[in-house]
């Protein structure tokens, strides 16, 4: 027969074991989140070009080169009418980019490639790249004859530099 001090120091040893044992559990499963998911970080990134549904964004692309940077823009036109593009910004309150256009002219359902290369980016290859993009237009519903009125669509990019070699 156990005596009652035998079976105190057994609940005493079986209460301390679920205590850290439950504690060391959380502690291992923490660390081992954490080990994945810094790990993964680079993997997690997505790249997007995401615009209103009047732009359907196919492409956005950033390049770092040796003297000079390119960014690569590619959508289409899902207005419903044609459009003149009078710029494409890239809103950055340290280094804005404001592209004048001139009036390039785009069809509804047509798509509109565009690059342009800019020396002062500060970007180098694998840096993330994240900005709202800016397109102002003027709406062309006869034949190319354009409303004097400018609008604009606001849509953001996200990418991973790329390098030029």
């Amino acid at each position: 027969m156990v005596g009652q001090g035998a079976f105190k120091k057994g609940q005493v040893a079986i209460e301390y074991l679920m205590t850290y044992g439950w504690a060391l559990f959380v502690l291992v499963i923490t660390i081992g989140l954490l080990a994945y998911y810094v790990q993964n970080v680079n993997q997690s990134y997505k790249e997007q070009c995401l615009f209103p549904p009047q732009v359907i964004c196919n492409h956005f692309q950033i390049v770092d080169g040796p003297n000079e940077d390119s960014l690569f823009l590619n959508f289409t036109n899902n207005m419903g009418v044609d459009i003149r593009l009078m710029s494409i910004n890239f809103t950055d309150p340290y280094h804005p980019i404001n592209i004048k256009l001139g009036g390039a002219l785009v069809r509804d359902g047509d798509y509109f490639n565009y690059s342009v290369s800019v020396p002062t980016l500060y970007v180098k290859a694998g840096m993330r790249y994240a900005k709202d993009v800016v397109i102002t237009y003027k709406v062309c519903p006869d034949a190319g004859a354009c409303s004097n009125e400018a609008y604009s669509i606001t849509g953001h990019v996200m990418a991973k530099v790329m390098s030029a070699s």
